[in-house]
């Protein structure tokens, strides 16, 4: 739902979009500390709201918090760009975390955080060389199979199939997305 404080006076609106319809699994650590706060609270009902601080309080308690610890201040939104970000950070897809924040489209969640991928690059190529390096029968394969317009090419030289189980012409292997020999 939408919170909103207007003159005092609290308003809950719909989300802005269906994708705000969304189920958000939460890590145990906050379930423990919700269930510890929700034991002390006296006579709730399914309809009350169970934090009664709207956002300027919040507002202020960050900023308290930021200058005694000597951190730079933010806003209350900026701490869901830090999830985000925090997400990214651990290797969630694009596809996760739209669907965490509640992005109708991933393209939004690409357009606002694209700038946090870029170095994964020389992540992937990494796992790769692990992968392909692994005492499985592969350990010399150094050679790659790039795509091209025409197929899968090594050389100039057009593969005309390769399954996915792993086999395909001449020895060569599938290995996520990309093609050794």
């Amino acid at each position: 739902k939408n919170y909103q404080r207007l003159n005092g006076k609290d308003y809950i609106y719909p989300p802005k979009t269906e994708a705000g319809y969304r189920e958000v699994v939460m890590p145990k650590v906050l379930e423990a500390c919700l269930k510890d706060y929700l034991s002390k609270l006296y006579d709730v009902q399914p309809t009350d709201r169970i934090f009664p601080y709207d956002r300027g309080w919040v507002g202020r308690q960050m900023k308290y918090g930021c200058e005694h610890s000597g951190t730079q201040k933010i806003r209350v939104h900026d701490v869901r760009h830090t999830h985000a970000s925090l997400l990214i950070d651990m290797g969630c897809t694009p596809l996760l975390v739209a669907k965490r924040l509640g992005h109708e489209k991933v393209q939004t969640t690409m357009d606002t955080y694209s700038h946090l991928y870029p170095n994964k690059q020389s992540e992937v190529a990494d796992q790769l060389d692990v992968l392909a390096t692994k005492e499985d029968g592969y350990k010399n394969s150094k050679q790659m199979l790039y795509g091209s317009k025409n197929g899968l090419s090594y050389r100039g030289a057009v593969v005309q199939s390769v399954n996915q189980s792993g086999i395909g012409l001449g020895g060569l292997r599938f290995l996520h997305g990309v093609i050794l020999f």
